[in-house]
């Protein structure tokens, strides 16, 4: 595996925008970085990542660091929220427990973030590490 958080980041965002739910369009995603102009009232994703801390280090220098990707999805409230826990329950159920690229993901946590403007909003946190020399 390589020790790189950008690869980490990169493997984990391509994961999701080969898996998006039903009616989410790429263009509907902000992506750590990009510009985005969020939709009036269409549903939406937001992928962002936290700055890891190293967990584990030994003689050799080899590294294991710790990190977090919370994709939020915000579902228009017109829409209900039977579809948006669906579609969190199948992420969840597409990352967690798994190797993604450089990244090794285990720990999923479904967060109901309540509602804000025209929207319901339900945060994936995912737990995962990166590791190498």
């Amino acid at each position: 595996m390589s020790y790189s958080l950008a690869d980490a980041i990169v493997s984990l965002v391509n994961e999701v925008r080969g898996n998006l739910p039903l009616g989410i369009a790429d263009e509907q995603v902000s992506k750590p970085g990009a510009k985005f102009k969020t939709p009036t009232a269409d549903n939406w994703l937001r992928l962002t990542f936290s700055d890891s801390v190293p967990d584990e280090n030994t003689p050799n220098c080899y590294f294991r660091d710790e990190c977090f990707f919370a994709v939020d999805f915000f579902y228009a409230k017109d829409n209900g929220i039977i579809q948006l826990t669906r579609d969190v329950e199948a992420m969840r159920a597409l990352l967690r427990n798994r190797n993604i690229g450089n990244a090794s993901a285990f720990n999923a946590t479904i967060k109901d973030l309540g509602e804000g403007g025209p929207w319901f909003h339900k945060q994936l946190l995912l737990t995962f590490t990166y590791e190498g020399l």
